[in-house]
């Protein structure tokens, strides 16, 4: 099945299809804009049954992405902070960030998987 238009693929975002019960950790998704009223419109796209799909609450995506941005910027300067502070290497402090950010991913699938759910579209 091809991808409809519009439509991108969004990795470690958590779907399930409300028409077939698909799950899957990517998510085929279209963000828009509408005039009136002034909102996001949030489409998905479910790639086993083709079934289109919205978000239950449609605010969740952006509350979610503003507590990653409050959480992974602070903790990361901490960590890195604390790790200066403790006298460790250049080396151990470029393990530290690049296992926080490799992390960071995960942490995000899992927000999503516990605030994200699914209506049929309509």
């Amino acid at each position: 099945m091809d991808i409809p238009t519009g439509f991108k693929r969004w990795r470690f975002h958590w779907f399930e299809c409300p028409g077939c019960g698909h799950r899957a950790s990517r998510a085929f998704a279209n963000v828009s804009m509408t005039r009136e009223p002034v909102r996001i419109v949030w489409r998905f796209w479910c790639e086993r049954c083709g079934a289109y799909s919205t978000l239950k609450q449609p605010m969740m995506p952006s509350i979610a992405a503003g507590l990653i941005l409050l959480f992974v910027g602070p903790v990361a300067f901490v960590v890195l902070y604390r790790g200066l502070l403790a006298g460790l290497a250049f080396e151990w402090l470029v393990l530290v960030f690049a296992a926080f950010w490799i992390f960071y991913p995960l942490v995000f699938l899992a927000v999503t998987r516990c605030t994200y759910r699914y209506l049929p579209a309509g």
